[in-house]
């Protein structure tokens, strides 16, 4: 029985399919700059998540003069 994963591919062919992965210390040095630019993604969607929902939240009274800005 052949199971069709894209026409004309099989999963036998794809089960032979040998993948050659990089050696470990080259992964460990991909990983020291890939974590921490995750990391920072993630701290600044956070960020602005909340930056957004305060927005949200004081935009309208802003607009309504239920809260003021002192300017001096």
């Amino acid at each position: 029985m052949v199971h069709a994963v894209q026409p004309n591919l099989s999963l036998g062919e794809i089960s032979d399919t040998e993948i050659t992965l990089p050696p470990d210390d080259l992964m460990n040095k991909f990983k020291e700059i890939v974590v921490p630019v995750e990391q920072k993604i993630n701290k600044n969607t956070t960020q602005i998540r909340s930056l957004s929902r305060l927005r949200d939240t004081l935009l309208p009274k802003l607009m309504s003069g239920e809260v003021r800005i002192n300017n001096e």
